[in-house]
């Protein structure tokens, strides 16, 4: 045993909650908002990411937005985490202003 990675190698682990980007739906109650986290969000994914759907708020009928990298791809030193980063971000910039003008 290797310390607290049991001998795998280390990994990265990140998530992006947003609180500026929620999906709503009036007829959704609570035991779906359960089934629905951690669910991909419409298809929305890129190389080493995607968008799904968490309960931050815990409100009936409200899921909050949360990008997470793929721990599966990502390892420490690789050097692939900051464009999955970049591409996060820009995804989300386009989920909050989809004007085709916006830089």
């Amino acid at each position: 045993m290797d310390g607290p990675t049991n001998g795998r190698p280390p990994r990265i682990d990140v998530k992006f909650e947003t609180g500026q980007i929620a999906f709503e739906s009036t007829d959704c109650d609570k035991a779906n908002m359960d089934i629905s986290k951690g669910k991909l969000v419409n298809g929305r994914q890129g190389i080493n990411w995607k968008l799904i759907a968490d309960t931050t708020l815990n409100r009936a009928g409200i899921l909050t937005a949360e990008y997470i990298l793929d721990v599966t791809q990502i390892k420490i030193g690789i050097g692939v985490a900051n464009a999955a980063a970049a591409a996060i971000a820009a995804e989300a910039v386009r989920l909050l202003h989809p004007s085709p003008n916006i830089l």
